[in-house]
């Protein structure tokens, strides 16, 4: 299915928990605003600011995931209710040379083990300072995206999630780039992903989002708006 954040799928919490599966990836968007969701997201180009991975625990969903503040843990899907922002949900490509290959328990198992580790704040300034002009040269580019056997110490959302996929699910979902720099956004443009909906949410509907009327409102000040027209009149 075609991924359009104008036109998204839009899938209610109980019908949710009952499609996801082991291994799916959940994609944070945070809408408008002065926040870090905003600010990554931009930063990096794209929409998606945060990442975690998605597990099943019975008739439970669980999603695993490394929050700056929070660290590592596995939120359920019924605190999602509560939890700002939106989630765009993709499933590990089930067709193609990947299908016979790809191993959801053992990413599912490797990411329960980097949700022990604390929240990889020096990674994040690393892939940051990378995207700054001249600072960029102080770090090597490096096409060298072999994991290993060692476990990463401290590393964040995306980060994790492209270890867990690439040691624990057997594929790398996104060649030739090291997993410490891989950021929520590179995923999303991961032809290993299928975009399946995006949650339905209580915080959705009263910020906006859900579209009543076949277009996707978004609300937010004159002063965001105007700070984007500025953005986007600069960057054309």
């Amino acid at each position: 299915m075609d991924f359009d954040i104008t036109n998204p799928r839009w899938v209610p919490m109980d019908d949710a928990r009952r499609l996801i599966q082991d291994a799916w990836l959940g994609q944070f968007r945070y809408g408008d605003g002065l926040n870090i969701g905003t600010a990554i997201a931009h930063r990096t180009m794209g929409i998606h600011s945060h990442t975690g991975v998605f597990c099943r625990r019975g008739d439970q969903v669980e999603l695993l995931e490394l929050l700056q503040w929070h660290d590592g843990r596995a939120y359920p899907l019924e605190g999602f209710r509560r939890r700002p922002g939106i989630v765009d949900v993709f499933s590990p490509c089930r067709d193609g040379i990947y299908k016979d290959v790809f191993d959801p328990d053992g990413c599912v198992a490797v990411m329960r083990r980097l949700i022990e580790c604390k929240y990889g704040w020096r990674g994040v300034i690393r892939v940051a300072l990378r995207l700054f002009p001249l600072v960029w040269r102080l770090f090597p580019v490096d096409t060298r995206d072999v994991c290993g056997n060692e476990y990463p110490t401290r590393p964040f959302c995306s980060h994790a999630a492209a270890v867990a996929y690439q040691m624990g699910g057997k594929v790398d979902p996104v060649l030739r780039l090291p997993p410490y720099y891989v950021t929520p956004n590179h995923l999303t443009w991961s032809l290993f992903f299928d975009y399946e909906f995006t949650l339905l949410t209580p915080w959705v509907i009263d910020h906006g989002f859900w579209p009543t009327d076949g277009a996707c409102r978004r609300r937010g000040s004159w002063i965001m708006r105007g700070l984007r027209a500025i953005r986007n009149w600069y960057c054309c």
